[in-house]
């Protein structure tokens, strides 16, 4: 819509609304402006105690983060806290676990 058409339209629809404005009732002009003026008259509104919560929930979404990150980091975590162990045999050994594994029959 080109500027020309839209300001017309702007023009017509103000045109018609106040001629509707001027037809109203003197009740109902009277209840329009008493729910204007209790509006206005309404206090803004604290944050009041969603703000702490909301700050709680952020925070423990970016810890979350940040501990997913360090584990897509370093995936071998486990393997190095297992050959630093002594038992370095069993992680040797584990074609012959696997094989006691499949041989055993299930219970």
């Amino acid at each position: 819509m080109n500027q020309d058409k839209e300001t017309a339209l702007v023009g017509n629809i103000r045109q018609q609304l106040e001629r509707h404005a001027d037809a109203l009732d003197e009740i109902t002009l009277a209840r329009l402006a008493a729910a204007r003026k209790t509006a206005l008259a309404q206090p803004e509104r604290s944050p009041g105690r969603w703000v702490p919560l909301a700050g709680l929930a952020a925070a423990a979404a970016v810890l979350l983060a940040l501990l997913l990150v360090q584990q897509v980091r370093s995936p071998d975590a486990g393997w190095e806290v297992l050959m630093a162990q002594d038992d370095i045999e069993l992680i040797e050994d584990l074609d012959f676990y696997a094989w006691l594994e499949a041989t055993q029959p299930s219970s």
